[in-house]
């Protein structure tokens, strides 16, 4: 059966339902691109948390994390995103303010046993400063791929595994299939059958998470445990239930008093729709966080089946349900030579619009998926990827539809009289001249290119409207 997320008991399901309990007020026009871009609105902090459905901050409102992983380019060294170089940061700001899934590794953090490399923080401190001042919100992923840089892949520094594994390693074509190879798959054996190593990775992580929180502050919103953990030699259900559950736990301790929310993956079989076996509730504030990428689409076609599409998500957002999580999806994006690449973003979009589910695209950069050319400018496809939505709601979130034809965003939700205010993003690319909005009785004004809509207590269902300035 599948389980509909947004919608309390007793609420309307769509906008439709609620026709006649909201009167739209006249239309109001102001210039959004006017005033100068905004930083993270005081409504937006720390510490957040879950309440099985949504993901919310301290004033209790529903937040919903739209955006782009930053980037490929930090799986190497010197592990920063080379995007953010020279006017790199300008260029995603057009998009902005979005949510970043900032990619951080073991090896960029501790090239040495108990080593911390001091001069890699410094960098990571000041990037989420330069990010959390264009008002983004910040994810900080630990990525890996591989195991470690001693297969060629990212993650894992060379002192965490023995380095005859690395000698005997034949490179695999595609890269993927090496996760099957005997020498990976003792790593990861041995990491996750180490307590001492596998702490020295969470105190690692600890160290990158205080980092990242000195330059973001409250737009620091929550952290990624591990990017598509292998099982190594135990099964799918096996290492589930134990080491990756037995992980996931220790790693959520030690960051208890940050404030941010945990992020947890299913291991990386699940790219390949094997169902995860993940207790309950594994981590306190928890919010599940696999990757999307379809058989179909990764194979190089995209035929346009949103059923099948729906069917797909869906099962992703029951997971969710039955680990009593809200969901994300990490990563997302189809390769670059697809077809129908745009009509394949837009309607995933569409049907997490639905879900009110986040999404991070794969990723901000020029490299095969990217949203970059190969001179760093964006493509098209950036425009589909990063479009407006509800960054924050004041309440319950009912609906969000946004029709990319007419760039009309409609946002409907409940309230029951605390929460702050509801937050809808305005990037530029959108909205060059500025917008309309249809809010009702709620009051609202726009701040940089963050429209805030104050709700009105006399009113327990609410919707706003925004479109293009005529």
């Amino acid at each position: 059966m599948r389980r509909v997320r947004r919608v309390p008991a007793g609420a309307p399901r769509s906008g439709a339902g609620v026709h006649g309990l909201v009167a739209f007020g006249v239309t109001l026009l102001l210039a959004a691109c006017a005033a100068p871009p905004s930083a993270t609105p005081p409504h937006v902090g720390a510490p957040y948390h879950t309440d099985g459905r949504f993901l919310r901050d301290a004033a209790g409102g529903a937040i919903l994390l739209r955006g782009v992983n930053l980037s490929g380019s930090s799986k190497t060294a010197p592990y920063d995103p080379v995007e953010m170089d020279g006017d790199g940061l300008a260029r995603l700001d057009a998009y902005g303010p979005v949510a970043v899934r900032y990619l951080t590794t073991w090896a960029a953090i501790e090239p040495e046993q108990g080593t911390f490399d001091d001069a890699y923080l410094a960098r990571l401190t000041a990037n989420m400063k330069r990010l959390a001042a264009a008002g983004n919100l910040v994810l900080l992923d630990l990525h890996q791929d591989l195991f470690g840089i001693g297969f060629h892949g990212d993650g894992a520094p060379l002192w965490a595994c023995d380095a005859s594994e690395y000698a005997s390693y034949t490179p695999q074509n595609p890269w993927f299939l090496g996760y099957s190879t005997p020498e990976v798959t003792a790593c990861f054996d041995h990491l996750f059958s180490t307590p001492a190593l596998l702490d020295e990775m969470i105190a690692a992580l600890d160290r990158a998470v205080r980092a990242a929180m000195k330059g973001a502050g409250d737009a620091l919103v929550g952290v990624d445990l591990l990017n598509e953990p292998w099982p190594g030699s135990d099964s799918s259900a096996a290492f589930d239930e134990g080491p990756l559950a037995d992980y996931y736990a220790k790693a959520a301790a030690s960051l208890s008093d940050l404030g941010v929310a945990i992020f947890f993956e299913p291991n990386v079989l699940r790219n390949e729709d094997v169902p995860t076996n993940l207790p309950r509730r594994p981590v306190p504030d928890g919010v599940y966080a696999p990757h999307f990428y379809p058989a179909q689409v990764e194979l190089g076609s995209y035929d346009g089946d949103t059923a099948h599409l729906d069917t797909l998500i869906g099962a992703l957002d029951a997971e969710a349900g039955s680990l009593q999580t809200p969901l994300v999806l990490g990563e997302y994006g189809p390769p670059g030579g697809a077809t129908n690449r745009d009509a394949y973003v837009g309607d995933v979009l569409d049907d997490l619009d639905r879900r009110f589910v986040g999404a991070f695209y794969w990723d901000w950069s020029a490299e095969g998926r990217g949203l970059l050319d190969s001179s760093g400018m964006p493509r098209p496809l950036a425009q589909i990827a990063l479009r407006p939505h509800a960054r924050r709601v004041a309440g319950t979130p009912v609906s969000q539809v946004f029709d990319a034809q007419t760039a009309t965003l409609t946002v409907t939700w409940t309230f029951e009289g605390e929460g702050g205010d509801t937050e809808i993003l305005l990037p530029d690319a959108w909205y060059p001249h500025g917008v309309a909005v249809s809010a009702g009785g709620d009051a609202w004004h726009v701040d940089g290119r963050v429209l805030h809509v104050l709700p009105s207590s006399f009113l327990r269902v609410h919707r706003v409207r925004v479109a293009p300035k005529p």
